[in-house]
């Protein structure tokens, strides 16, 4: 068994926006409520409201169900964003032509001038802290982490010469 680095699991948990679906779901519950006790709400009026309902219940099931498991060794890193991934990616050190970490202050979570990677393969629910990584095929890769500081000391420990980390 190779020897773990630097290992994390993370799920999707942005207060703001759980608790803005979370506050979506209930107007619509009670708007539905509220109509049908008062025998004031229209057809069209049910068909708004429970679909709403029903988008909003969706996607927080969905974003409940998104995780992202990272684990770097001394060969290589290997992630896994569920549901998007069936089976573990793996990108070997020896592939690899430079890796920076990517450190932003909390308040830039919600901005995205000159802090959006476009150009990466993104795959991150921590938002803009992570690994960046280029590989010598020219693929550009962008794995979020929460605890880049672990992580810098996770890559400091590696001596491998052809892999610049910054």
């Amino acid at each position: 068994m190779k020897k773990i680095l630097f290992k994390e699991k993370a799920r999707f948990d942005d207060k703001f926006v759980l608790y803005f679906m979370i506050i979506g779901i209930a107007a619509s519950v009670i708007g539905l409520v509220y109509g049908f006790f008062t025998k004031s709400i229209t057809n069209s009026q049910i068909l708004g409201l429970s679909l709403a309902l029903v988008l909003l219940i969706g996607q927080l099931w969905w974003l409940n169900r998104i995780k992202l498991k990272v684990s770097i060794n001394k060969t290589r890193i290997k992630f896994k964003m569920f549901p998007y991934h069936n089976k573990s990616q793996k990108i070997e050190w020896d592939n690899i032509e430079n890796v920076e970490i990517v450190s932003t202050k909390d308040s830039s979570y919600w901005q995205g001038v000159n802090t959006i990677f476009t150009e990466a393969n993104w795959f991150s629910i921590s938002g803009k802290n992570g690994i960046k990584v280029t590989t010598k095929d020219g693929e550009k890769y962008f794995i979020g982490c929460k605890d880049t500081d672990e992580l810098q000391k996770s890559l400091s420990h590696l001596s491998n010469d052809s892999t610049a980390v910054a």
